[in-house]
């Protein structure tokens, strides 16, 4: 990584730009190109090609990483059944210990997408366990709760674009599950790696894992569990272009979303917290729509209280959702242009198929569970989310109207993930900016985004397209 860094730095000093230059030039910030040059982000593709359009060089030394594992021969050893493990086994964690281990993942998954998320805690935990789980004989709670707390750093890693780490808490997850003979969970960690794989643009890796799961927990899943792997399996086939395998696990994914409305509405006593979550109780799961709005929309988390009463399959959809619904915290400006991972065949079946077309635009609408929310901050991350997925199936008039009704909530100085947001959209719809609606909402961001306290606009001028 490191190397890869040095090759930037090199081609920079080579042209005579300082730091603050490369930022006017390439739009991203000043601290974070000095944290690719020095090696502690990792370099992607798209840092390469910002470096070269913004010197007009080729660098032949940035042979990019591309922050993917090929976790095939970890995950393996899931396709063999393991028996359960025994209540009564011994552990070598004590009571004590294993109750605050628990207590720390419900605490940390509150805070998994706060700009001041417990990275170093959560990974501290697993890397300090490390030899003593793989040395646990056979009770399941310790590498349970192991599993949760990977599964934790996987999403964690996941929302500052740390991809090659999110993978390895994935895998390391999934397996921590499968050893404790908990097949669900190590399903519900494993769509995490699918999201991650759909998300890098890598869909046949995707659906591979998506079926693996699906494998794995065929005896033990839940309905919305099945539902959540069936959509990605679903997404998947849509990215390859397979319209009649796409058609049957959409249609699985429908059926199996229905039978968990289905028992969340014959569910007598749902807990108060998983009804506020949108699902039902332990025995009853509910849809695969789940956004607790405080987690999304302000400072103030979740209680560790309303996490407990959830099981951990459950919180780990969780996360999973908000993940469709938040996007990571890219600084700048993202990969964009969601079409280049998707593909023709994607926009295609999206544009044949209206059933898919509406499910991908309401996704984010799904996300919050059919509740209201009167915080602007949800309203506003729900409608960027609901323009971008327009965009994604060519649809930018209906893209642009969903970020206009938005900015009257925003506010004159968008900042965090917000601010993030918008740079994603104002990147992705560039490739629409002849559109009237397109060009006026891309001029408005423009102005919104001017009075910044750092006075200087997310949108460089020199990134503008022609006909705006």
């Amino acid at each position: 990584m490191e190397d890869l860094g040095a090759a930037l730095r090199a081609a920079r000093m080579a042209a005579g730009l300082s730091l603050a230059r490369m930022a006017a030039r390439t739009s991203y910030s000043k601290p974070y190109l000095g944290q690719l040059e020095t090696g502690s982000r990792a370099v992607r593709a798209e840092h390469v090609a910002a470096y070269e359009a913004a010197l007009g060089v080729r660098i032949d030394g940035a042979a990019t990483d591309s922050g993917a594992v090929e976790p095939w021969d970890e995950l393996r050893p899931l396709l063999h059944s393991r028996r359960a493990r025994q209540p009564g086994a011994q552990s070598r964690f004590t009571v004590d210990e294993l109750a605050a281990a628990e207590r720390r993942a419900c605490w940390a998954r509150t805070r998994q997408w706060r700009d001041t998320a417990p990275r170093a805690q959560v990974a501290g935990w697993l890397n300090g366990n490390r030899d003593r789980l793989r040395r646990e004989p056979e009770c399941g709670r310790a590498l349970r709760v192991a599993a949760e707390i990977a599964d934790i750093a996987a999403v964690m890693a996941w929302d500052i674009e740390e991809h090659r780490a999110a993978q390895r808490y994935s895998v390391q997850a999934a397996r921590y599950a499968a050893a404790a003979g908990d097949p669900a969970l190590a399903a519900a960690t494993l769509a995490a790696l699918v999201w991650q794989y759909l998300d890098r643009g890598r869909p046949d890796d995707g659906l591979e894992v998506a079926q693996l799961a699906q494998y794995i927990s065929r005896r033990a899943a839940s309905s919305r569990l099945r539902a959540a792997l069936s959509w990605q399996e679903a997404w998947a086939h849509a990215m390859l272009g397979d319209r009649p395998a796409f058609r049957r696990a959409f249609a699985f994914a429908e059926d199996c979303r229905a039978e968990a409305e289905s028992e969340v509405r014959s569910s007598v006593e749902p807990s108060n917290a998983a009804a506020g979550f949108g699902i039902g109780s332990r025995r009853a799961h509910g849809v695969p729509v789940a956004a607790p709005r405080s987690l999304v929309e302000s400072d103030s988390a979740a209680t560790e209280l309303e996490i407990q009463q959830l099981d951990a399959v459950d919180r780990s959809l969780l996360g999973l959702e908000l993940a469709a619904v938040l996007g990571p915290r890219r600084h700048w400006p993202g990969p964009g242009e969601q079409h280049r991972h998707v593909g023709h065949a994607y926009r295609e079946l999206a544009r044949t198929e209206p059933r898919f077309a509406r499910t991908i635009a309401r996704l984010p609408e799904l996300a919050r569970g059919g509740r209201r929310s009167g915080r602007p901050g949800d309203s506003v991350l729900r409608s960027i989310a609901v323009a971008r997925a327009h965009l994604l199936i060519h649809e930018p008039d209906r893209a642009a109207a969903s970020v206009t009704a938005a900015l009257p909530l925003i506010g004159p100085c968008p900042t965090g993930r917000i601010a993030a947001r918008l740079r994603d959209f104002h990147h992705e719809s560039a490739e629409f900016a002849t559109v009237p609606e397109i060009r006026a909402t891309r001029s408005a961001l423009a102005e919104l985004t001017a009075h910044l306290p750092t006075t200087r606009a997310l949108f460089d001028s020199a990134r503008a397209v022609p006909g705006r």
